[in-house]
């Protein structure tokens, strides 16, 4: 049975200038803020559930502080908190009836280019062109390159992903995951530093001053989760109580709380893991196929590590 709830001051003021986008913000920080139990059942419905009951009310919902509503992208690369960042921006994006989407095919990135009808977009790769989208507010995350082929061994090792369960000649006539498991660790690892060209390069390549993006390291937000992620909303222009909720909705998927270990994707997340593994001849494999890449992306002063 449904209990009416007795507020103590009005919701909404109704002096002049009090309606617009402003009055729609003030009123959802309002009813919020003093309805606890709403916003609890905000916080914990699934972001399927809050996609399909949520999204007419789009318009009401907005996080942003003014009338504007721009496209939210985060641009990352493999084994770069992709993952997790996809599912806090999906929660985040059903929690204001925004529409999400992920980038693993070009389907989904024509469609943000060319019929711009996604909000929040992850785009796991940096391959949408930004100048194509309309306006927007970006983020992106760099790892630190080593990190990535130590982490993209163990996990490519039992990914279930079709292009690493397709039987190649390069590998033997195995799949790459198969080939994985069939070498030793250092092998595998030497394999992983080659295959690395790609991301490496994408890395390279990103423009790291165009102030309409977040630069975020990965090595930063492992250290402080909880504030690097109120930078993150804030910078994507959400007003004070959409960064709060946005807060509350990333720590739900806290790094530490799901990592579960090989076998898993969010196997460690460890920071500098690859001073575990690599051996002397992995770092000179690393350094001929990608001199300098280290100081230029920030990791090293120079070659003499």
């Amino acid at each position: 049975m449904w209990h009416s709830v007795k507020l103590s001051t009005p919701i909404v003021e109704s002096s002049a200038g009090r309606f617009g986008e402003e009055g729609l913000a003030r009123t959802r920080v309002a009813l919020v803020s003093r309805v606890p139990l709403l916003e609890k059942l905000l916080l914990r419905a699934g972001p399927e559930l809050k996609r399909i009951t949520r999204r007419p009310f789009a318009r009401a919902l907005s996080p942003f502080r003014g009338a504007e509503r721009p496209k939210l992208i985060h641009c990352c690369y493999h084994k770069v908190g992709t993952t997790w960042f996809s599912r806090v921006l999906r929660d985040v994006a059903a929690t204001h009836g925004m529409r999400f989407a992920i980038g693993h095919e070009y389907p989904a990135i024509h469609r943000l280019e060319h019929d711009r009808d996604i909000d929040v977009f992850v785009d796991p790769g940096c391959h949408v062109e930004l100048d194509a989208i309309g306006p927007f507010v970006g983020s992106h995350m760099l790892r630190d390159p080593r990190d990535v082929v130590v982490s993209a061994y163990f996990y490519h090792r039992w990914t279930q992903e079709t292009w690493a369960n397709i039987p190649m000649a390069q590998y033997r006539n195995m799949t790459y995951r198969e080939y994985l498991n069939a070498v030793d660790q250092d092998e595998g690892i030497a394999t992983e530093i080659e295959r690395a060209e790609f991301w490496v390069r994408q890395m390279l390549r990103w423009n790291y001053s165009d102030p309409r993006i977040l630069e975020i390291r990965y090595e930063d937000i492992r250290v402080n989760e909880r504030e690097t992620f109120r930078a993150l909303f804030t910078h994507y222009g959400f007003h004070d109580a959409a960064v709060e909720r946005s807060c509350r909705i990333a720590a739900r998927y806290t790094f530490d709380r799901r990592a579960g270990g090989p076998g898993t994707h969010l196997r460690s997340g460890a920071v500098g893991e690859w001073r575990d593994y690599f051996r002397s001849f992995h770092k000179d494999l690393f350094k001929k196929r990608y001199p300098t890449a280290l100081e230029r992306l920030g990791y090293e002063k120079d070659e003499n590590w």
